[in-house]
């Protein structure tokens, strides 16, 4: 039993709400939900922790209270107030970085802020390859935030993510592919900004298992992600990943009130 315990991964996925929008008066000062996210996060051992709607400087306070995770990430445009990222902190004692990057959602995925097909918005998909220390296992994260808007961005961010899926988890070398324990295990999770129902998935379900239909356990019955009700944060797996438990958490400060106008998904694989 020690040793399926010490093989698991506890991975999440959280839009913490940018700070500058205008809606983010409504909730406590940004130092405050700071600290609720990081001291979550860490009482929690997430090990893989994907965020949304982050900008630089909400980043950097997260790192600064969390000294045992490593991050990656690239802002969705340069403006420093609505240069968000999707940033993906690694537990440091527990992966290794084997390599990552960014691409936009658009028909110049690699041409920085980028707008794709009818998206309001330049979006973007971070992925790191990691190295478990203790099992060898190789995963490799996507973290995406779709566009709130455009329903052909939707779908089309839907394919080009399979595509880049398909070329990154072929792309190892063999001499990588021998120092670690077979292929990747690929999850993909984030704010889809549609249920996981809707057709813009449709092809994401053919390939990969939504976390939850599959998980062995789900923690909760509270399964909505987003303040109106609506469950659009989803984390979905490669189907060799077995998912032991599936939750919604509901992290607040002290008085209370949320930390973010979503609510981070928490999956424990093995």
């Amino acid at each position: 039993a020690n040793a399926t315990l010490d093989s698991a991964v506890k991975v999440s996925t959280w839009n913490v709400l940018n700070k500058n929008v205008k809606h983010a008066d409504s909730y406590p000062p940004w130092p405050t939900r700071a600290q609720v996210i990081s001291d979550w996060v860490k009482s929690e051992r997430i090990d893989i922790f994907a965020t949304q709607e982050a900008v630089g400087e909400m980043i950097e306070d997260l790192e600064a209270n969390l000294p045992d995770y490593l991050t990656v990430g690239a802002p969705r445009r340069s403006d420093v107030n609505m240069g968000e990222y999707n940033s993906i902190f690694i537990n440091k004692h527990k992966f290794e970085i084997v390599d990552s990057g960014t691409f936009w959602l658009s028909e110049s995925p690699d041409s920085p802020e980028s707008l794709g097909w009818d998206a309001a918005l330049p979006r973007i998909c971070t992925w790191v390859r990691l190295r478990d220390y203790r099992t060898s296992k190789l995963f490799l994260i996507f973290n995406t935030h779709y566009d709130h808007v455009g329903t052909t961005s939707q779908h089309e961010s839907t394919q080009l993510i399979l595509r880049k899926v398909t070329q990154l988890a072929d792309s190892q070398s063999s001499e990588k592919r021998s120092q670690a324990s077979g292929a990747d295990r690929v999850i993909l999770l984030g704010d889809f900004n549609v249920k996981s129902d809707h057709s813009a998935l449709a092809s994401l379900h053919d390939k990969f298992a939504h976390s939850q239909r599959v998980s062995e356990l789900i923690l909760t019955d509270q399964l909505e992600t987003y303040i109106d009700g609506r469950q659009i944060d989803h984390i979905f797996v490669d189907p060799k990943i077995r998912v032991k438990s599936y939750n919604v958490m509901r992290p607040s400060s002290t008085n209370g009130r949320w930390a973010s106008d979503h609510f981070p998904v928490v999956i424990e694989t093995i």
